[in-house]
């Protein structure tokens, strides 16, 4: 008996060692998954922090950027490149690397731009929109040892990420010194005639339609300065580039008139709040007089520290306009899908005219319109006529309008020399007078999505933000 129960325990001990063995390796082997798995999960963490930054960084070389676009995408790529090495070493293997993820949105990339068998910058996994606005940067995929896997078979792994950005407006300076009549909104406006101005503007009830006033009340995310005492000519160059920098309102429908805005204390007036900047706009002075290449800089040429409004645009869609790379986007480039199935041959300033005019309750036109350096807002008066000298006029409501064609060397009979139109293979005329006269498409906000309608305001940054 004494026998058997020493032989039974000399077998459960047994037992026990083969079960503590089994248990020990697969303890182990729950050990090396958590090690490695840990080690696995920190190195793919460091790769998308660094393709996170190496994206922003390079996207934000893209800002304000006139280059052409083998330099802008050599800039954006080097950029990149720079920012990956210093975060994970110079072993990445770019001109090798594949983006078969990529969305179909993101139809250019430095393959694109660069040869493979001379050019350092070539890679298929930086791509991007063709408008610049969103980026897509993959990082080669790095091969990472392991310290147990290798028992089983799998000595490395691979570890890869992705980062997207997106272009962020937020807000929009896009508030231009230009008033338009409450009697003239619809089709083509004219924004700013000079003594002779295009027949263009023979469609508007005709006046003298000139500048609005606005000074500078100081705003540090458009890099603007308080002064008011700026000079007008000054003062409307930069609001042109730049956009009116402090907030506007409509106006109480009465008094309409111009004398009775100046005796009405309740209308706060850009003159009058200027140093206080207490209130929101409601009323300003209009700005006569022959003002010397106000349009020329505002929109091309650029003034002080800000570009030209119009060579804000993308790069790959622009004209060279004496030295001068401008837009020249035509507004039916931002049809949505069903603005083109409403409207499928508009290519014209005619057509697109008439296809607003046809579907002015439905939304035709794509976010991206936002994002056109030729979109703006431009106050609609309460006044029915333009003032003779400069008086106080009121803002009834505002209207976004999408700058056409500017003018220059006009004559009596309502021919110009000099017409910059868009979508029109630019200059259309080559002279060297200097544009005086500006129209625009008037733009009811119900053609426009629900976010530019109300995202579109005071100040105007962009900037470039991860949304994947």
């Amino acid at each position: 008996m004494r026998n058997r129960l020493m032989e039974i325990q000399k077998s459960e001990h047994g037992a026990v060692m083969v079960i503590f063995a089994i248990s020990f390796a697969v303890l182990l082997g729950f050990m090396a998954i958590a090690i490695d798995g840990a080690h696995t999960f920190v190195e793919r963490r460091d790769s998308q922090a660094a393709v996170d930054v190496a994206a922003i960084g390079g996207a934000l070389t893209l800002i304000d950027s006139n280059e052409v676009p083998k330099e802008r995408a050599r800039a954006l790529v080097n950029k990149i490149f720079d920012l990956a090495q210093k975060n994970l070493g110079d072993t990445l293997d770019w001109k090798n690397c594949s983006d078969g993820d990529r969305p179909s949105q993101y139809t250019v990339n430095a393959g694109d731009h660069f040869i493979s068998s001379i050019d350092p910058e070539y890679t298929q996994c930086i791509s991007w929109t063709p408008d610049w606005r969103q980026i897509r940067v993959k990082i080669p995929d790095r091969s990472i040892d392991t310290f147990f896997a290798g028992a089983i078979g799998y000595g490395s792994v691979q570890v890869g990420a992705f980062a997207e950005v997106e272009a962020v407006i937020n807000g929009a300076g896009g508030v231009l010194p230009f008033g338009i009549l409450s009697t003239g909104t619809n089709g083509l406006v004219c924004l700013k005639t000079g003594p002779q101005f295009p027949e263009d503007c023979d469609r508007n009830e005709t006046g003298n339609f000139d500048f609005l006033d606005f000074r500078p009340f100081g705003n540090t995310a458009m890099q603007t300065v308080a002064d008011c005492s700026l000079s007008p000519v000054t003062a409307l160059k930069h609001n042109i580039a730049h956009g009116v920098d402090h907030d506007l309102e409509a106006a109480p429908p009465s008094p309409t008139d111009h004398q009775g805005i100046s005796n009405d204390p309740a209308i706060a007036k850009e003159d009058v709040q200027c140093s206080s900047k207490a209130k929101p706009i409601q009323a300003t002075r209009t700005e006569t007089g022959n003002k010397q290449k106000v349009i020329l800089d505002g929109f091309v040429k650029g003034s002080g520290i800000f570009d030209g409004r119009l060579t804000l645009g993308s790069p790959e869609r622009q004209f060279d306009y004496y030295g001068t790379w401008i837009d020249d986007v035509g507004l039916w480039h931002y049809l949505n899908d069903t603005g083109k199935s409403l409207c499928p041959d508009t290519d014209t300033e005619d057509e697109i005219v008439a296809c607003i005019g046809a579907n002015s309750g439905t939304v035709i036109f794509d976010d991206k319109i936002q994002y056109a350096s030729r979109i703006a807002r431009v106050p609609v008066l309460h006044q029915t006529e333009w003032p003779s000298g400069s008086k106080y006029v009121s803002f009834k409501r505002f209207s976004f309008v999408y700058v056409q064609t500017l003018y220059g060397g006009c004559k009596n009979d309502g021919t110009c020399k000099l017409e910059i139109e868009p979508g029109a293979s630019g200059v259309k005329k080559l002279t060297h007078d200097d544009p005086v006269a500006i129209t625009a498409i008037g733009i009811p906000d119900l053609v426009l999505p629900v976010d530019v309608r109300t995202k579109f305001g005071t100040p105007r940054v962009t900037t470039y933000a991860l949304f994947r």
